[in-house]
């Protein structure tokens, strides 16, 4: 009880209309989804908890990979390897100056009394 030759243009053809339909199910329920949020998101809902919980779940950050590539589950240390991260982000370093050009144009004074001065009301108009 053999198949039969399979027949690679009808199983392409029919690989292509599951995906539409599987893309057009996936539209229809974000829709529906859509409508349900419209309808009743914003009010202080059953539906408004149940989805600001699922995204808080899906939003928790459970595991990373330290610097000697081992995963770490410990709350505590999870914190402080995100504190860290931030801080060499955001620390300035001090920056080597030498390399900044000494020579920068200066600017007349007519143009920085010009530069100056109030708007007139005309000017903002």
């Amino acid at each position: 009880m053999g198949r039969g030759p399979v027949d690679r243009d009808e199983v392409t053809r029919v690989r292509e209309e599951l995906e539409l339909v599987l893309l057009q199910e996936e539209v229809t329920w974000c829709q529906k989804s859509c409508l349900e949020w419209i309808a009743s998101g914003d009010r202080n809902t059953k539906f408004f908890h149940l989805r600001t919980l699922c995204r808080r779940k899906r939003n928790i950050i459970l595991m990373l990979k330290n610097t000697a590539n081992e995963w770490v589950e410990d709350q505590d240390e999870l914190k402080a390897m995100a504190m860290g991260v931030f801080q060499l982000l955001y620390t300035d370093e001090g920056g080597d100056l030498q390399y900044l050009p000494a020579d920068f144009p200066l600017i007349e004074s007519s143009l920085l009394e010009e530069v100056d001065k109030s708007l007139t009301s005309e000017e903002m108009a």
